[in-house]
């Protein structure tokens, strides 16, 4: 039987970390869930509480399809559906918990998103002893005022 189980990258192991730092619990059928879904990383966790209709219609209708149900074996059934709506994912509806928990989660990555500085690799420009034409430009007006 083929398993729609994807690892979790490094780079996803480090996002929970930072997030567990931070005093967040995730369930681990949350993170299954989450990383199902490909949200990835803390800026894509920031709007998880936005995407929480989303989230329910893609498990429900895209999850809950017979044709994928036919692929997953029972855990991976509970994993996602949970116990409640294991046996009947046509009826998927997220848990209030799961609710709370999609808000927490959105508002901690929301603050370290806003916390991080944006890292630009640029070069800077190299002349080779001409100037650039907005430096050539002062240069020229400089001059024209001297005189």
């Amino acid at each position: 039987m083929t398993s729609i189980n994807s690892g979790i990258s490094r780079e996803d192991d480090d996002t929970w970390e930072l997030l567990k730092e931070n005093k967040v619990i995730v369930p681990e059928s949350i993170k299954k869930i989450l990383n199902d879904l490909n949200f990835s990383g803390i800026r894509a966790l920031a709007k998880v509480n936005e995407s929480s209709v989303m989230i329910e219609e893609y498990i429900r209708d895209v999850l809950g399809d017979p044709d994928v149900l036919e692929i997953m074996n029972k855990e991976e059934k509970l994993q996602i559906f949970g116990s409640i709506f294991s046996r009947c994912p046509s009826k998927f509806k997220l848990s209030p918990g799961h609710k709370v928990t999609f808000q927490i989660l959105s508002e901690v990555c929301k603050e370290i998103v806003q916390r991080w500085t944006i890292i630009c690799k640029v070069k800077p420009r190299q002349s080779m002893g001409v100037p650039s034409g907005k430096i050539r430009l002062y240069s020229n007006l400089k001059k024209s005022e001297k005189i």
